[in-house]
């Protein structure tokens, strides 16, 4: 019997949270770019094809490996000039889900990707560079995959100007947000911080709103960092995104990312 390889059930995506269509997914022996076997099918008979690529979404379909065998496991994008993780050793132990993870990068890739729930459980040995998941496949909600929602919030050649409702949408799920983002295709040159708000049925999600500086693209390089108040989004929950403030008038393009987890 195979053993679930728990990270190809993660969503790739990038560094803004956006899926990877395409994604490759890399088995090999250890210490080595020679191919090893992994397998479609808990039952270890459908061999899978290496390297296994993503659909549109960044998802993968389940990949099995053979308990007892030591891989290296290596993701990357459809061209391959990015890598996401890069796993080796990895100690694939017992039979049916399990598996120990004997590198400091498996600690990152796989604790980054995964959120503890019911049916997760992560223990980290301080002496050494271990990490042990044990995975409920039989409660799909145990594994907090992260999602994002990128809201296109105005056209890509208008100057932006303050006002409420600038984009109103619904949820099509109960939503865990725990970080949001903005980012502009032009930057304003100055005046006024340029300043999003974000509601869930016209109350603020955010104590501290989101900022642009002067000349950045991203709030993620704002001197204000953006504080959320209310995490926990209802299922089709009206979601509107104002502009609260604007400088000088030269800013074009906002987009607003949601980043978490289906609750």
């Amino acid at each position: 019997m195979a053993n679930l390889w728990q990270p190809s059930l993660v969503r790739v995506t990038d560094a803004n949270g956006v899926p990877v269509s395409g994604a490759k997914l890399y088995f090999y022996a250890t210490g080595t770019t020679t191919p090893a076997s992994f397998y479609l099918d808990e039952a270890g008979l459908t061999p899978g094809t290496n390297p296994l690529v993503s659909d549109s979404a960044g998802i993968f379909v389940p990949a099995f490996v053979d308990g007892g065998t030591t891989y290296r496991i290596k993701c990357t994008n459809s061209d391959g000039s990015s890598t996401f993780y890069d796993v080796d050793p990895v100690i694939i132990s017992g039979s049916g889900g399990g598996g120990t993870y004997t590198d400091e990068q498996a600690r990152d890739a796989i604790g980054a990707a995964l959120r503890e729930g019911a049916g997760v459980a992560i223990t980290v040995s301080d002496g050494s560079d271990t990490i042990t998941i044990g995975v409920d496949e039989t409660d799909p909600s145990a594994i907090k995959l992260t999602e994002s929602f990128v809201v296109v919030c105005s056209d890509q050649s208008t100057a932006l100007t303050a006002g409420s409702g600038k984009i109103t949408f619904r949820m099509p799920y109960a939503f865990t947000m725990t970080a949001i983002r903005a980012s502009l295709k032009t930057a304003q040159t100055s005046g006024s911080i340029f300043t999003v708000d974000v509601n869930e049925g016209g109350t603020s999600l955010l104590s501290t709103k989101l900022t642009i500086d002067n000349t950045e693209k991203t709030s993620t390089t704002a001197a204000t960092p953006v504080v959320i108040s209310d995490s926990s989004i209802a299922d089709d929950a009206e979601i509107t995104v104002d502009i609260d403030q604007v400088g000088d008038g030269t800013a074009i393009g906002l987009v607003v990312t949601l980043i978490g987890h289906r609750t």
